[in-house]
């Protein structure tokens, strides 16, 4: 909601957090897959034991989308994600990444990681 205030859209309500109708309830999605053959071959032991399941490499999806993505490669997710209604998924733009060298994933990764993190620390205080 941070997101959506920041560019003028509207607030999502707590009802669309707590949606029964499984098209609609969020998930996390892996932004650099956790199965896929082409990026598998690039990770290495540090990746899969720091990065993979790091707040850097998530975002909120609805269920169905994330199914939908499945295990498909970081370009073809980002193509989907810009098309989302999700700020957090839109604003992944932001940044430029090359997916096939595991340290720009990595650097991309710790940057989210410290942007959300400060976020985070910012509202709790």
């Amino acid at each position: 909601n941070h997101l959506r205030k920041e560019k003028g859209y509207p607030l999502l309500d707590k009802d669309v957090f707590f949606s029964k109708d499984a098209r609609e309830q969020l998930s996390t999605e892996h932004i650099s897959a956790q199965k896929n053959e082409e990026l598998s071959e690039l990770y290495d032991d540090e990746f899969e034991g720091d990065y993979l399941h790091s707040l850097g490499n998530l975002v909120l999806d609805t269920k169905s989308s994330n199914s939908r993505k499945g295990n498909d490669s970081t370009d073809v997710k980002m193509e989907e994600f810009l098309k989302s209604s999700l700020m957090s998924q839109s604003e992944l733009n932001d940044y430029n990444v090359n997916w096939l060298d595991i340290e720009d994933v990595k650097r991309f990764i710790d940057e989210r990681n410290e942007k959300l993190l400060e976020f985070i620390n910012e509202k709790l205080m």
